[in-house]
Formats: structure tokens, sequence, C-alpha cells
């Protein structure tokens, strides 16, 4: 199965950026200290929430020892739902959560926000457009899919995807 390729960067983004830097270090020359609290105040939190969610997922693994694809393919009913989706949603969900849970077990009935702690907008911006690259379904057309906006767990996005027609001229 293909991985995604990773697209460049647009000059367009890069100008953002730079207009941003721009902007934060126009703020920061003319107002030094409430800048750097606030900069210092959401800069702990995220640490925290990081830490936070780390701990969780490490605890979530550690119940699961000895699972893996194979078992989250048993839960997929794979004579049901089509092999390729069943990976790449698995593939893809365990690279969103980064390269320390590369081998992250996960299951059908995991909910992204509940048990994964990644927002459901990360699911649909990132994750959603990487599956449907890898497994050449249509992702431009979901409104009729019946799964449209029900998606919640691992298991749900197998079954958005099972659902979505491949594209034309792919195979």
């Amino acid at each position: 199965m293909p991985r995604v390729a990773r697209k460049p960067t647009s000059l367009g983004a890069l100008g953002i950026l730079a207009v941003l830097l721009a902007s934060f270090a126009y703020l920061l020359w003319q107002h030094p200290i409430p800048v750097l609290c606030f900069v210092a105040f959401f800069g702990a939190i995220s640490v925290i929430e990081t830490k936070r969610a780390k701990a969780h997922l490490s605890k979530l693994a550690a119940q699961r020892t000895g699972e893996s694809i194979c078992t989250f393919a048993r839960e997929a009913s794979c004579r049901a739902n089509d092999t390729w989706v069943v990976r790449a949603v698995y593939e893809q969900v365990q690279s969103y959560l980064g390269s320390e849970f590369q081998s992250f077990p996960l299951r059908w009935n995991d909910s992204f926000e509940k048990d994964l702690k990644i927002d459901i907008e990360d699911v649909e911006a990132v994750i959603a457009s990487e599956v449907a690259e890898r497994t050449r379904r249509n992702f431009s057309e979901t409104t009729g899919n019946p799964m449209y906006a029900k998606v919640n767990t691992v298991g749900d996005l197998v079954l958005f995807f099972c659902a979505q027609p491949i594209e034309n001229g792919r195979a």
C-alpha cells in the first residue's frame, strides 16, 4: 500500500508565517512583559496537556499488550470491509499519534477525542485526507455517505471510507 506523499510547504504559507513572526517580534519589542507572560502561560498549558495525553496513551498501550493490527482487523470484520481501508486507517491514526506511539494498538471502538485525545477536526483535516489518498477513495463528495458527520471512533472512520466510492481512473 502506498504511503502518503508529504507535500512541500507553499510560498503563500511561508509568507503568512513570515507576517505572523514579524507581528510577534513587533509586539514583543513594544510590550515585552505581557507578551512573555502570555507565551509562558500558554506554553505551560501546552506542556502539561501534552504530558497528560502521552501518559494516557501509554497507560492504554500497557493495557493492550499483545494486540496489533491483526486484532484490529478481526474487530473490523474484513469480509464486510475493504482491507486496504482497514490498514490505511490503522496506520494513519498511528502515524498521527507520533513516533512514540507508532505501534500503539488501536481498537475498533477507540473514540478519537476521549480515548486517543485527537480533535475531531484533525481527524477530518489530516487523517481522513491521508486515508483517502492512500486508499484512492473520493473525499470531495462526502455528504451522501451514510457515516457523514457520524465519525467518532476509529471503526466509524473505516466504515466511512468503505462507503466512499473509489476515484475514477484509479484502481
